[in-house]
Parts: structure tokens; sequence; C-alpha cells
């Protein structure tokens, strides 16, 4: 859900006030006093045109004959809202407890430690999500303030979040995203804290739309923490960490989102899932405690059935609206899990109470309330407090279909089809020109991958005639509606084999997890729109996967022989455990391919330029040494497989992807390639790679040169790319990806069984690609 920032800044101010009486008895009650302001509110909620508020602290109560009372809590104290007399807003604080806490021993926090989804996220989810629909914001988000950094508009808002306005009125630079700050190799200035939210995260793991859940941000946190504090020379002094707050804001209302899409009634889940979805929140908060937070601000989940996004698909299915306009159904959900929510946080309160842990909770639910009861009272036009600012069509001015930044076709009321585009200005896409430009794909999607063209997977479905598989994420937000008989693609770019990265949440057990639950819902339909005699004679192909855990522990210091010793057998293990998984969940005929030569990529050979020794092709051949050793082991375990497995008839497929791509770096001209630039990137600048990792494929920026001083590129052009192997120094191109595809469905560079060959066993022509 997107909240508008005129919304969000009101609801900042009343948390912050908990913050600014560190040295004075606090009142039963707070009261914030807020100015008038103009804006709109939509999914996400805009708040950058708002201006500063003041704030005034009295012993006062709401009241009026139009003050509305909700009572939701069956004895717990009441929430007032909706005074069309006074500009005040009222929220309850615990008691006595709480106050003694308080009382002149309160230290103000030092920092913020973030979590949450997209009304939190300041960034994760845009470097993650290279290729995942629906992930990057064009232009109108940001368009209402104009952050310093290129970061700025990576936020589900048309400008600063609730996260940003606590950051400024604490005087700290804006929280940077966790992905971002793992990057850096934690060199910005963390101090003030990070922010380890992701848009579209959901409480509960196993969920077919998002594979961020809470738990991922907890354990990133705690990976974190743990490099801090081991560093041997910390940059910044470590003091803020046992003084910094933790917020956990509204978690659980996507989990809830979701299985509305999925047909689930309001009724079924709060039977169903808000059970294990509080069990989690309240279990997040007990481990922040356990290690050592102990200033905890929960936030209850905001009224859903007052948002567009709930509201315009439900129209017009007699479904029972409030006063105000709201779907009751739904935000009564809201209401049973905020009252248990309340319940057990103040449980824990009582027990935490001896080690000085303070748990602040923040009443989302009325403080929104308050804002669509009386929209006029804080600047928003009555007429469209439930209508998007950024959308189109129906009621809501909200299209699932079609959302904010984005163009496409949609369904009139009267049966017509309009294309619609809501990009005014800047059209940005995942993956800039010229990647794409060797292939034209017949739908928006095609550039989404990370080459010029067509990927291995691309060539296979051609060969056996099929469309090109769809990602998961596509066919889960389309309820599964697509021609999913040929296959779907559960990969992630990025993706590392062990859990707990600090680059990257996406591990290859979180893939398996989706195509587990992907498999269920199809069994589980009780009228799929196509046999499912499909599944049992499924292919499952697991390609080279863990070599970006090689990678990544090269980009934070890790030797070669360091990695085989301490990285590798892990690494080794979980692919070996993925191909147990998948036959014991009825695989039959499972793919492997090993990994290719990395010492041969020009990101690692530019980074490490000039350390050698170098092997006769010009690769760096200690880097090699570590795919070789993995590969050696993973033929071997999965050799052992294959004998244990033919009882049942199940046949593993080892494909050598490591000689496949050696046998084009040492025979170039004879595939095509240029000789003279075997291994230099296709798309990028600078150096003897033509590789830059401050500026990649398709972005532009400054570089430092080896002559001195530093020169602004924009790498907006690729020549001959049928010429070059790679394309961007870490992926390939598409005539290379060509090749090795030929080589796989003709039965060459095949480990087992030997002689394998599709091409004959599968009648397939490939011959025009």
């Amino acid at each position: 859900m997107s909240i508008n920032i005129a919304t969000l800044l009101l609801l900042l101010q009343v948390s912050l006030l908990l913050f600014s009486t560190s040295h004075a008895q606090l009142p039963r009650k707070i009261v914030a006093q807020a100015s008038h302001s103009h804006d709109n509110v939509g999914i996400h909620h805009n708040v950058s045109s708002i201006g500063h508020k003041s704030f005034s602290v009295a012993p006062t109560t709401m009241s009026g004959p139009h003050s509305q009372m909700v009572n939701d809590t069956d004895g717990d104290e009441k929430s007032y809202i909706g005074n069309s007399s006074s500009n005040m807003i009222t929220l309850d604080l615990p008691t006595s407890a709480t106050r003694s806490l308080l009382s002149n021993s309160f230290t103000c926090p030092q920092a913020f430690f973030i979590f949450g989804d997209s009304l939190t996220d300041t960034g994760n989810i845009q470097i993650l999500g290279a290729g995942i629909p629906g992930t990057i914001l064009n232009y109108p988000y940001g368009e209402s303030y104009t952050f310093t950094n290129e970061r700025g508009h990576n936020r589900y808002s048309d400008g600063r979040l609730i996260v940003d306005f606590i950051a400024q009125a604490f005087g700290f630079p804006f929280f940077e995203p966790i992905l971002l700050e793992s990057d850096k190799g934690f060199q910005t200035d963390y101090t003030h804290g990070v922010n380890f939210a992701y848009s579209g995260a959901t409480v509960l793991p196993n969920n077919t739309h998002n594979p961020i859940y809470l738990q991922c941000e907890l354990e990133k946190f705690f990976d974190y923490k743990k490099a801090l504090l081991s560093s041997p020379q910390p940059s910044t002094p470590l003091s803020f960490l046992p003084n910094a707050a933790y917020l956990i804001p509204e978690m659980g209302i996507n989990d809830f989102y979701y299985a509305y899409k999925d047909g689930v009634s309001p009724q079924k889940a709060i039977d169903e899932i808000l059970p294990k979805s509080l069990g989690l929140v309240v279990s997040a908060v007990e481990k922040l405690h356990a290690s050592g937070a102990r200033i905890i601000i929960v936030g209850n989940q905001q009224p859903q059935g007052c948002s567009p996004s709930v509201l315009s698909p439900l129209r017009g299915t007699g479904q029972y609206y409030d006063t105000i306009g709201c779907l009751d159904d739904y935000n009564r959900v809201n209401r049973v899990f905020n009252r248990k929510l309340k319940r057990a946080l103040t449980k824990l309160q009582e027990s935490y109470k001896i080690d000085g842990t303070l748990i602040i909770q923040f009443d989302f639910y009325n403080a929104f309330l308050e804002v669509f009861t009386n929209p006029a009272k804080y600047g928003f036009n009555p007429s469209n407090r439930f209508e998007v600012c950024c959308g189109f069509g129906g009621a809501y001015n909200y299209n699932g279909n079609v959302t904010c930044g984005n163009n496409g076709n949609v369904s009139l009321s009267n049966g017509h089809i309009q294309f619609v585009n809501i990009t005014p200005g800047l059209a940005a896409t995942t993956l800039h020109y010229p990647y794409g430009e060797s292939y034209t794909f017949t739908n928006e999607r095609g550039h989404n991958r990370y080459s010029d063209g067509r990927l291995i997977v691309d060539f296979i479905a051609q060969a056996f005639g099929f469309p090109f598989f769809e990602p998961i994420l596509l066919e889960s937000d389309k309820g599964f509606k697509t021609n999913y008989t040929h296959g779907v693609d559960f990969a992630y770019s990025g993706a590392v084999v062990l859990p707990n990265s600090t680059v990257t949440p996406i591990h290859l057990q979180v893939e398996l997890d989706q195509f587990f639950v992907y498999k269920k819902a199809l069994l589980s339909s009780p009228k799929p729109s196509t046999p499912l005699s499909f599944l049992p004679t499924a292919a499952y192909l697991i390609p080279e996967i863990g070599i970006n855990d090689f990678t990544n522990a090269y980009v934070e210091g890790a030797s070669p022989q360091t990695t085989i010793d301490e990285i590798l057998p892990k690494s080794l293990n979980v692919v070996v455990s993925a191909v147990e998984q998948l036959h014991a969940s009825g695989a039959r005929t499972i793919i492997v391919g090993n990994q290719p030569p990395q010492g041969c990529s020009s990101s690692i050979l530019t980074a490490f330029l000039g350390t050698g020794p170098y092997d006769t092709i010009g690769c760096l051949d200690e880097y090699n040494k570590v795919n070789k050793v993995f590969n050696k082991k993973l033929k071997q375990a999965l050799t052992k497989l294959q004998e244990s497995y033919k009882i049942d008839g199940t046949l593993i497929i080892q494909f050598d992807f490591y000689n496949a791509l050696t046998r084009l770096y040492t025979n170039p001209a004879q595939y095509g390639f240029n000789p003279s630039t075997k291994l230099e990137a296709c798309c990028g600048f600078g150096g003897p790679y033509n590789y830059n990792r401050n500026v990649t494929c398709g972005d532009s920026g400054n570089v430092s040169l080896l002559t001195g001083g530093t020169q602004f590129v924009n790498i907006s052009t690729a020549p001959n790319p049928k010429e070059h192997i790679e394309w961007d120094g870490i992926h390939f191109t598409q005539a290379a990806y060509k090749i090795i595809a030929s080589f796989f469905l003709s039965g060459q560079f095949f480990i087992s069984p030997v002689g394998f060959n599709f091409k004959h066993l599968c009648n397939l022509d490939f011959s025009q690609f």
C-alpha cells in the first residue's frame, strides 16, 4: 500500500512527539497541532508538500458533537477520531509502566533501524529489483521532492516517506538502504541508522507474490550488526548501537492484500492468516530485544478497506461500506489484528520493564482514519479522498493492470480497450538500452534480461516450440492464468546459494520455496485452466548457481583459497540439497550446470588487474581454480545421487558450462568472435577489459581515469555485440548464449549421461535461431 506524503507527515509528527519530551513528565494524552496543507491521497501517500507543523502537549482529549469513537478493543483504551472543531489528534500512551520508564531518564535515539515494506523502503527493492516486474519506479514517482542523490525517486510516493521526515527531524541524513550499504562495504555514515525495509515484503514466508519477508529483514540486520561489531577498525564509533530505535511499521498488511488477491475472504484471513502473522511480528520484537534493542517502535495496521487497491476490484460486489465509504469487513481484519497486537506488546512491555526496554505502539489505524474522516481539515479534497492521485480509471482512479508510472492497455466499462500512459515525462526501464538491442520481443518484458537479447533458456524454449518462460512473479500477479503448461522461470538476477548474504536476500532456497508454493497452488486449484499432466514430465534446470556467492566473497576481500575452504563446501551442499528436494517433490529429469570459468570474466579481471597468475587464455588461474574444484566435487555428488535414484528412473543431466565457455575463449574466431576482444565487455567503458563497476552498461556517470582525473561517460551504445563473448562484464551476449544453447541441445559438453542428446531424442530443429 502506498500513502501520500501529507498524510504521512501528519502521522510522523504524532510519533516524533514521543521523542521530544525526554526531560519532562509525559501527560496521559499527546496532542499534535496540525497546520493545513494541500495534497492528494492515493494507494501510496504523498507527503512532501505539507511543510512544518508545531506541537503542543496538553492533558486533553478530543470532544465535540462530530467525534467518532472507534471501539474494537474489547475493554482496551478507546481512541477518538473526527473532531471537526479542533486541529487536534489525540493518541493514547501506555500508562504507569511506560511513564515510569520515560520519567527523566529517556535518551533520544542516536540512530534508527528501519524494517517494513513500501511505506518505509528507501530503495532496497529498487536495488534488488532488476528484472522483477513492478519494482522500478518511473516518473512521476518522486516528483514532489528533489533528493540530492540519484536514489531519491526509489520511494513509493511522490516524495519523502515517514522515515525521511523522522531523519530530518532528528538532523540525520536519510537512512540508506541496506543493499546499498552492503555494496559499499558499509563505508557510508551508518551511525544514524540503516533501512532494511523492502517494498512488498510480507510477514509470512513462502508467499508466491514476493520472496521477501520479515525474517529476511531481521537476518540482514543481525548480519549487519555482526559485521560492524567484528570490524577491526570501524570507520565510525559503534556507541550508537545500544542507543538506537528499531521501527517496525504496520507489517502484515501485504500478507492480507496478497491473500485477498488469491480469493481469500476477510473472515478466512482472520482465522488462518492473522494468527500466524501476528505471532511472527511479536517474535520479531522478541528477537530484537534479545539482540539488545531497548527502544522498539511498532505501528499497527492501517484501515485496508479504505485503500483504492482493495476498494476498486470489489466495487459493485455487494460489500458492506462504513459511513465514510470504506469496506468494513476488510477494515475489521486490521482492527482484530491491532487489538491482538496491542495485547501482546503490552504483555511484552511488562516483562521487559526490568531492563528499561520501551515498546512504543503507534496507532496507524486511527491516525489514517482521522484523515479519511476529515480530509478538508488537513487540506485534502473530500470528493477524492479515496481516489489515487497517480492512476487511471474507475471510481477510485485505479487500475491494477496499469499503475502509476507505467503504460499499457486497460479494459473500459463500455467493453472497449484503451491504451494509457501514466508516465508524464520520464519513461525509465529496469535495464536501459542497449540491453535488449539485438532481439525484438513481442511483449514489453523482453528487455528484462541481462544481455543484448535472448538467454540460453530463451533458445531452449524456441527449440522446443514453447513460448518464452514467464517469470514467477508475473505468473503470481496474474493468478497463474497465462499458459504455464510449458514452464515458469523462478530465477532472480544476483541470486546466491547461501542464505544471509549481505548483498541480496534472494537465495536458492527462496526460489525452491516459490516453486513448491506454485506447484501446490496448481494442484489445489479446483478448475485448472490447463491440464496438469505436464508436472511429472517436466525438466528442472539449475544452471551454474553459486557463482554469485564467490563474486560477493571476492568483493568483500576473500581470497580464492579462503573461498575454497570456507564458502565452497557450504554452497555445494545447498546445491545438492536442492536436487534432493526437487527429486522428493516428484522431479524425474533434473539438469544441473556447473560453474563457468570466473577468472575469465572482465569484471573479475578488472577488479584484480595485475594480480596473476594468468593462464594461456589470459584468465586469472587462481579464480578459475575455485570453479574447477567446485565442479569436480559437484560431479562426484551428483553421480552418487544418480546411482541412488536409478531405481525410480530419475535422470540427472550434468552440463559442463565451464568447458563449453572455455571452448569459446580458446577458439573465438571459430565461432565468429573477435579474438582481440574475447575477454572484453561489449557494453562498458575503460581499462583493458572495457569494464568499470562504477558506471556499467546502460548507465552514465563519472569514472576515474588511469591517467588521473575523471570523465563523464554515458554507456548507451554497444557496437558489434555479435563479435563479443561478454556483454556487460558479468553476463554474456546473445551470440554467446546461442552457441552455448546449441551445445546444450545437441548433446555436447554433457558430463552425464554420456551421449545424451535433446536434438535427437526430442526431434528438435534449431537451425533458425
